[in-house]
């Protein structure tokens, strides 16, 4: 699989308009699924408070009429962490909905950072979760990118609620999928992980790239505790240690 990002605020944007349709072409001739990337639909509708969300069939229905045909397509990816920033609840919802209506046989996907931060409500919106703890060099109690103590209550570490250890993972993936059990969703909406195996370059929350045996630890843990499937980002930026794990377990 490959989850290209497009850049900016269109799939098309302006001087590389062909890119997306290259990226279909070579998934297709190599055999490997693409993750559709629409979370540059999301940071539109951020700018419009008067709308729900990205289901808004203006920015979202060409996207899925156009390439909702493609034999590489493996599913739709819709929302990065919309449980951080400011979103409104019901748009990952909302988005999932237009895209089944639109496309019945591709999986819509979003990944949470939070530990519970309106779960039911933003996991509502995928066929498959994904979740993203990002344990490794954090400090639980002060974050770095913010410079503010972080308590229960206050302030962001990079990780909601973690305690700056590799079980950080698997026990969020506990609680996700206990989560999933009580609303009955567990045998429909299956989990899948997002290890930590990329460079912040100085900008997020943590000291230092997380180095090969960790990231592997991430993928085994989150397997063994029920996960379905799991996706690293960010190529360009990951460590050789790392590329290794992805070469041996991707």
């Amino acid at each position: 699989m490959m989850h290209p990002v497009p850049p900016g605020n269109s799939y098309r944007p302006n001087g590389n308009e062909t890119a997306i349709d290259d990226y279909f072409d070579e998934a297709e001739r190599l055999g490997l699924g693409v993750m559709y990337d629409m979370r540059h639909s999301e940071s539109l509708v951020k700018t419009l408070t008067d709308q729900v969300g990205w289901a808004n069939a203006s920015l979202v229905q060409p996207q899925i009429e156009e390439f909702r045909n493609r034999k590489s397509l493996l599913v739709w990816y819709t929302a990065d962490e919309p449980d951080g920033p400011v979103t409104p609840i019901n748009s990952t919802r909302e988005t999932r909905q237009l895209i089944n209506s639109l496309d019945p046989y591709h999986p819509v996907t979003l990944v949470l950072n939070c530990g519970d931060h309106y779960w039911n409500e933003y996991s509502s919106g995928a066929d498959i979760l994904l979740l993203d703890p990002y344990p490794v060099a954090v400090n639980p109690t002060f974050s770095k990118k913010w410079s503010t103590e972080v308590t229960y209550d206050y302030g962001c570490s990079g990780c909601d609620g973690c305690a700056g250890s590799l079980y950080d993972t698997s026990n969020r993936v506990d609680d996700y999928a206990n989560r999933a059990r009580i609303m009955g969703k567990q045998r429909e909406m299956p989990l899948w992980i997002v290890p930590q195996m990329f460079d912040d370059h100085g900008d997020e929350f943590w000291w230092r790239i997380p180095n090969g045996a960790e990231a592997a630890v991430q993928v085994v843990l989150a397997w063994n505790h029920g996960v379905k499937g799991h996706c690293a980002w960010i190529y360009t930026s990951a460590s050789n240690d790392i590329l290794l794990v992805c070469h041996i377990h991707f």
